[in-house]
């Protein structure tokens, strides 16, 4: 097949998944050539805001730190990123949209020039914004106007207040139109006036949109992951380094005497494997210990606590049980150290069996059995049981998280929260940089990556760097989180050639 012309790949809407990385190219040579500037390819990634989930490739040009990246979704083009200087700005300056680029219609190639006026003058020009008082929409929902609010547990003077504290928690457009009641569209307008951020601007040809950057979460690379995983899987090197509480309070739970433990803390430094080394002291998994990993429904936890209702249940790294009001009340009625543990399924459903008030699980079990008897061999769900087991929930949120969403979870069991010191992170991350390799997303690999980049001594240059007191006292690194995804940022900074790459990893750890 015929290699597809500059102006076939940037004006088409979507392109084959091994053409975005190309398509990418062609537009940052053109922006470079109309600017004047340098960038140096850094690597792709996958980004998330509160518009979803998005990957692009990253650009930073070695002479002033200003950066550009243009972001995909899937194999269709999305946005384009601009930064005036990557190492102070977290959030981009601006973000461009196209809109639907579609063959035989203003073609992508067409709307270059005018992205890089935009990109010269810092933005569009417009006439001055409104100074309109922004405080609560008139009509129905204007009821709270002046009077407080309760959210979360706590007390706001006004669902102005709320719109404040969700979008600095990182919630959605949606989760704050659910908790306020606001149009979306005014709760743009008021995140715009608190963030200081311009309402979209239309370019000179109404075909370009451009936005103030958005508040968002770079995901960790693949080179990250197997790292983290392989971190994950590591004893300590270090003797000192041990989770002495974390142990004794599992001993505890493997020996009987505890039956609700939540360990919080941050991700990637051990948590599980220590609880799962404990563990293996005491019985053997899938028989007198069971462990549920990853992304959780309020059905699935239900459903998994009665499948083993006397044994211990890990949960690890299931933190979306948090996001209902359901898998809260499920988790609380599981941690409950008083006796018995009852837990109920109060949500209507065609399966569900009432068995409310029966403590025999043998008696349950027939209950159950009559029902798949009677509906054709469906399963059925019980209403209610006696959970006789004991839990550990493994979570990489911190304590004061769990905290603000249900304050009730952490004052029913014991919990261990677990923090390292950034120097007894270095120590761990130390301990398996022999085997670590980085991969690049860029040249057409996509978002898989694929690339080896490794360098042997690139990599220990940096691994001195983040390790010195230079950069972890450093002031931009206070309540920071040290890990795998800031040593392969700091890399990929320093592997692309940027002088300012200290600097620049600075920032790595958002």
């Amino acid at each position: 097949m015929a290699h597809k012309t500059f102006k076939e790949l940037i004006s088409e809407a979507s392109v084959g998944s091994k053409d975005i990385w190309r398509a990418t190219e062609n537009i940052i040579k053109f922006i470079e050539r109309n600017l004047g500037k340098n960038f140096k390819e850094i690597d792709g990634q996958e980004y998330a805001n509160n518009d979803g989930t998005f990957f692009g490739f990253l650009y930073i040009s070695p002479d002033d730190n200003s950066a550009i990246r243009v972001n995909w979704n899937g194999t269709t083009f999305y946005s384009i990123n601009w930064w005036d200087n990557y190492a102070e700005e977290l959030a981009p300056a601006m973000e461009i949209f196209t809109g639907k680029i579609i063959p035989g219609q203003s073609s992508f190639a067409r709307l270059l020039p005018e992205i890089v006026e935009i990109l010269k003058n810092g933005g569009v020009e417009s006439d001055e914004d409104s100074d309109e008082d922004l405080e609560e929409p008139e009509g129905e929902v204007n009821e709270s106007l002046n009077e407080d609010v309760e959210y979360n547990g706590q007390i706001y003077k006004s669902r102005v207040e709320v719109v404040k504290a969700m979008y600095d928690a990182g919630d959605s457009i949606d989760e704050i139109k659910s908790v306020v009641g606001y149009p979306p569209g005014h709760i743009r307008k008021l995140i715009a006036k608190y963030t200081g951020e311009a309402e979209p601007k239309t370019s000179a040809s109404g075909k370009i949109k451009v936005l103030g950057g958005k508040a968002e979460t770079v995901l960790p690379s693949k080179s990250a992951k197997k790292a983290q995983e392989l971190l994950n899987d590591t004893e300590y090197a270090d003797p000192d380094i041990v989770f002495k509480e974390l142990e004794q309070f599992t001993s505890l739970v493997g020996k009987g005497y505890l039956s609700a433990l939540m360990i919080t803390g941050q991700g990637g430094i051990g948590k599980s494997f220590t609880v799962v080394d404990v563990l293996k002291k005491y019985g053997a998994k899938g028989e007198d210990y069971v462990i549920m990993k990853g992304h959780c429904t309020p059905a699935a936890m239900y459903k998994f606590l009665y499948n083993h209702y006397n044994k211990i249940c890990v949960f690890d790294d299931c933190d979306s049980i948090f996001e209902t009001a359901d898998g809260m009340n499920i988790l609380k009625g599981a941690l409950d150290s008083g006796d018995p543990r009852e837990i109920a399924w109060t949500t209507k459903g065609s399966d569900i069996v009432d068995t409310f008030g029966i403590e025999n699980h043998n008696e349950i079990e027939a209950r159950l059995a009559e029902y798949s008897g009677s509906h054709g061999g469906k399963e059925g769900t019980p209403s209610y049981f006696i959970f006789e087991g004991a839990v550990i929930f493994i979570s990489n949120l911190s304590k004061q998280t769990i905290y603000r969403k249900d304050r009730a979870i952490l004052s029913r069991c014991t919990c261990v929260d677990v923090t390292l010191t950034a120097k007894d992170v270095v120590k761990r991350i130390q301990t398996v940089l022999p085997h670590i390799k980085i991969y690049s997303a860029l040249r057409g690999k996509g978002k898989g990556g694929g690339r080896d980049i490794t360098d042997e001594e690139i990599k220990q240059e940096v691994f001195e760097y983040i390790s010195s007191d230079e950069f972890l006292e450093n002031p931009r690194m206070r309540g920071k989180e040290l890990n795998f995804r800031v040593f392969i940022q700091a890399y990929l900074y320093r592997y692309g050639g940027l002088p300012d790459w200290k600097m620049l990893a600075l920032r790595a750890g958002g």
